[in-house]
């Protein structure tokens, strides 16, 4: 499985993430939509960088107002990150994108 990045919002005043946007400063270009679920949206990118492909988790923007849900996104990162195995994704990166 692909590695996975930050959790970000897509920029304001915009709809779904498309094919070659750009996210945390053009560090991120993403390739394709993975899939989506009840907080978020996954999709895949290459990280420019390193040339290397992760996975990008993006909360819902109509969410991104309730501390609630953005605490439990939060948390999900955090704990996320604390993990090491083989089955598991690694975070790299996570952060907001106003």
């Amino acid at each position: 499985m692909s590695e996975a990045a930050p959790p970000v919002s897509p920029p304001p005043n915009s709809g779904a993430l498309q094919l070659g946007d750009t996210l945390a400063d053009g560090r991120y270009v993403i390739t394709r939509k993975l899939g989506e679920g009840g907080m978020g949206v996954v999709y895949l990118a290459e990280q420019k960088a390193v040339e290397r492909s992760v996975v990008v988790k993006l909360i819902h923007r109509h969410l991104i107002s309730d501390p609630e849900v953005v605490g439990r996104f939060q948390r999900e990162m955090h704990v996320t990150a604390q993990i090491e195995h083989p089955n598991t994704v690694r975070v790299y990166d996570c952060g907001e994108e106003r």
